[in-house]
């Protein structure tokens, strides 16, 4: 049976996300209005923040604006639910599904309404974090969306399909890209101040050590059947067939008929790269790590998760791009790191006052 919104749907659909966008301009004019009547107090913070920071900050406030845009889809407002939301419900532990089940009834009572208000939630949070017009406002912001970052991976994703064999790969998105979200505004929440490089870059590199090292023990457990062509190239095949270009497509078809046909090799291939990587990580975090990582983490992106937003109802890029912008933040304190040694190195020799301020950490 087919869920596709007809016109009057359609209609009520985008006549709703017309009303609201009104509602948050006002809402949105009135904050600057007032915060540019009330005196500003000199900031304690650095003028200039680190670049890394800038990164997460202006990377995710985008991937929430990209899901906002994504969440206005037409087929969203009658196929969200059959086909996407009820899906995640199989192969799910009793407790997990019983939750997820109960936010499902939720939304379908009123179906319309939860997706525009999602679309304008997600949007409106990537617009405050990075043009926010008073740091309250982008903290505030940053508090929302780690919340809805939580909500959206443990009722939407079924916690990135962790507890589902076929689903709880790197090569399907786990371990769901809304973790990455929350845990990219817990970071931006961090005062200035003590968003230090060497400090952020050891949490950086602890969290990929963590992710690639479980990543890795899943991809070998036998229980989970990725050493079976059927599972491992499952999440791969239904990425190939959704609507989407046939250049796309046939890459990622292509890509499933290896992981189906030469399932030990190649799954025994993935588990001893995410053991590398996870071991690269944990004990010599570094630029060629993290280029490493990037190769990898494009192209399972590209051949296994299919970019993550075609198909008429997909609501974010999947784990990829998020990773990936982590993994940019990361070079780029790295850089400014080696920037303050050297600075203080220099000091050290004479040519500099030994009072240079130091605010890498």
């Amino acid at each position: 049976m087919s869920n596709h919104p007809t016109a009057l749907i359609l209609w009520e659909f985008y006549g709703t996300l017309l009303k609201e966008l009104v509602i948050g301009v006002v809402i949105f004019a009135l904050v600057r209005w007032r915060s540019r009547r009330t005196p500003t107090e000199p900031s304690k913070f650095p003028p200039e923040p680190l670049l890394g920071r800038q990164i997460l900050n202006w990377g995710f406030g985008g991937l929430w604006i990209l899901a906002g845009l994504l969440q206005a889809q037409p087929s969203m407002s009658t196929e969200f639910v059959p086909h996407y939301l009820v899906p995640n419900l199989n192969g799910q532990p009793f407790w997990l599904f019983n939750v997820m089940e109960s936010g499902i009834v939720i939304w379908a009572q009123h179906p319309i309404f939860w997706d525009s208000l999602a679309v304008w939630l997600q949007f409106g949070m990537g617009i405050a974090m990075i043009w926010g017009p008073t740091p309250r406002l982008r903290r505030f912001t940053l508090g929302i969306a780690t919340l809805w970052s939580l909500w959206v991976w443990v009722m939407g994703e079924g916690m990135g399909g962790l507890f589902v064999p076929g689903e709880n790969s790197w090569l399907a998105g786990a371990p769901g890209s809304s973790l990455f979200y929350g845990c990219a505004a817990l970071m931006l929440l961090i005062p200035p101040e003590r968003f230090g490089a060497p400090r952020v870059r050891r949490w950086i590199a602890r969290g990929f050590t963590g992710l690639w090292g479980f990543l890795a023990a899943i991809e070998i457990w036998p229980p989970d059947g990725y050493w079976t062509g059927r599972l491992l190239s499952r999440a791969t095949l239904n990425m190939a067939k959704m609507p989407q270009p046939h250049w796309i497509s046939s890459s990622v078809y292509a890509t499933a008929r290896v992981l189906a046909a030469h399932p030990q090799f190649i799954n025994g291939l993935i588990a001893l790269v995410l053991v590398l990587l996870a071991l690269g990580w944990g004990f010599w975090p570094g630029r060629v790590v993290a280029w490493v990582t990037a190769v990898w983490i494009l192209l399972t992106w590209a051949l296994c998760q299919d970019f993550g937003v075609l198909g008429g109802l997909a609501t974010d890029p999947n784990s990829g791009l998020p990773a990936l912008i982590f993994v940019g933040a990361f070079l780029s304190l790295s850089r400014a790191d080696r920037g303050g040694q050297a600075l203080r190195a220099f000091g050290r020799k004479g040519h500099f006052p030994r009072f240079v301020p130091d605010h890498q950490d």
